[in-house]
């Protein structure tokens, strides 16, 4: 080879390596960057056992509990399904569980979206003092918060007594933070508990979720002394409307792991309801027209489709979980497959109602074949699986449909510890 030729390789060769250098060592430098950024804002309230964070907490949030209807108090302990929010209608008529969640996603959203703007003024109509100084920790810095998305809600509790009802949820989602000449997507996991007075109504849900004021449906700003501008009635406060008694968050800029199998992880299975034979019975005598192979045959349908469709299009609360997930799992770089048996209704687990909807729980059995598309790992043997679904019909829309409100798999012995 011509001297010349070996020359010209070698500066390739070297200036290959320099360009492969510099850009290891300017992906290293944007990952420290990004990691100081998120310490030096990183609330500094958080428990290092990721507690709720009891600094928020107002002491008068001793409540005695009760048991919600058909579940189990607290869904801390592992991921057994939610605890239901029927308790609530012991003191409140006109309370609905879907209609809540809705308005917890919805005060969400619009709360983070006011963070960004530094709005104390707005964010005092829902949060108590301590709360908000717990919600703006951090925040000095930030100019701008967009693209709020929530991709889960859960139950961790329900509290109630003759003088206060309290709800503690747990939301993940991302958004986008301009955090001065730097954008950020974050992902955040937060535990914000609800409180007001037992004695206080709910509003309809479309006035509850447009988080307008209870009494007149006013959005506008609110007034001095926490006075509606449109009615002159008290519009906050825990007195009248739900208030954000105590909040604790865990912030990251990198995504959440994902599983193979989708809506993980794992739970506990739901035991079957003391009295469900006779909840059946009372159940068939009030539709006469009720039919549960019908229902069966629906459920199984509908529990392909929601796992192998497109979430795209897809509304109420599972909706946003899958789309959630498939946003995980693209930030993650990974390509997720799903091969489904058909599902097999095994038992009925609970009947139960609010002021909104009619809830049915059942347990499915079904073939899943769950994986990461990879180069060197064979695709995994079909496994069988159980796999617990809560039902939800409107009581409002006689037209309406059952929707799937929440699917969640029960442990195997395969699972992983």
């Amino acid at each position: 080879m011509p001297i010349q030729a070996v020359f010209l390789l070698l500066i390739f060769v070297s200036v290959v390596g320099v360009l492969i250098l510099r850009a290891m060592f300017a992906d290293r430098r944007r990952e420290a960057d990004v990691k100081a950024l998120a310490e030096r804002v990183a609330p500094k309230y958080v428990n290092p056992d990721k507690s709720l964070s009891r600094q928020s907490m107002s002491a008068s949030l001793s409540l005695v509990t009760l048991p919600p209807v058909g579940g189990t108090l607290s869904a801390t302990e592992g991921m057994s399904r939610s605890p239901r929010l029927g308790a609530l209608c012991k003191t409140d008529e006109d309370f609905s569980e879907l209609a809540f969640l809705e308005f917890a996603v919805a005060l969400y959203q619009w709360a983070h979206e006011a963070r960004g703007r530094h709005d104390r003024h707005a964010l005092g109509t829902f949060f108590s003092n301590a709360a908000l100084e717990t919600f703006m920790a951090g925040s000095a810095e930030l100019k701008a918060v967009t693209d709020v998305r929530v991709g889960q809600v859960r139950t961790l509790s329900v509290y109630a007594d003759e003088r206060w009802a309290s709800v503690e949820l747990e939301l993940r989602g991302v958004q986008t933070e301009q955090l001065g000449e730097t954008t950020l997507e974050v992902f955040r996991t937060e535990s914000w508990r609800f409180r007001r007075r037992a004695e206080v109504r709910s509003p309809e849900p479309d006035r509850l979720i447009s988080l307008g004021c209870p009494h007149c449906g006013s959005t506008a700003i609110i007034g001095p002394n926490s006075l509606c501008t449109e009615c002159g009635k008290v519009r906050s406060g825990p007195d009248v409307a739900w208030e954000i008694a105590g909040i604790a968050s865990e912030r990251n800029p990198q995504a959440p792991r994902v599983h193979a199998l989708p809506l993980s992880p794992t739970g506990h299975p739901r035991p079957l309801a003391p009295n469900l034979k006779d909840q059946m019975e009372a159940f068939e005598k009030r539709f006469r027209n009720f039919s549960w192979d019908a229902l069966y045959g629906f459920v199984t349908e509908e529990v392909i489709s929601l796992l192998t469709n497109d979430p795209a299009g897809m509304e109420g609360p599972m909706g946003r979980r899958l789309r959630y997930e498939r946003l995980l799992t693209q930030r993650r770089r990974v390509e997720r497959r799903l091969v489904l048996g058909e599902p097999k209704v095994e038992t009925v687990l609970a009947l139960s109602e609010d002021a909104g909807h009619i809830f049915v729980d059942l347990r499915l059995n079904l073939s899943v074949q769950a994986f990461f598309v990879s180069n060197t790992t064979q695709p995994p043997e079909p496994v069988q699986r159980q796999c617990e679904v809560t039902l939800a019909r409107s009581k409002r829309e006689r037209k309406g449909g059952w929707l799937i409100m929440d699917l969640r798999w029960v442990e195997s012995p395969d699972d992983e510890s």
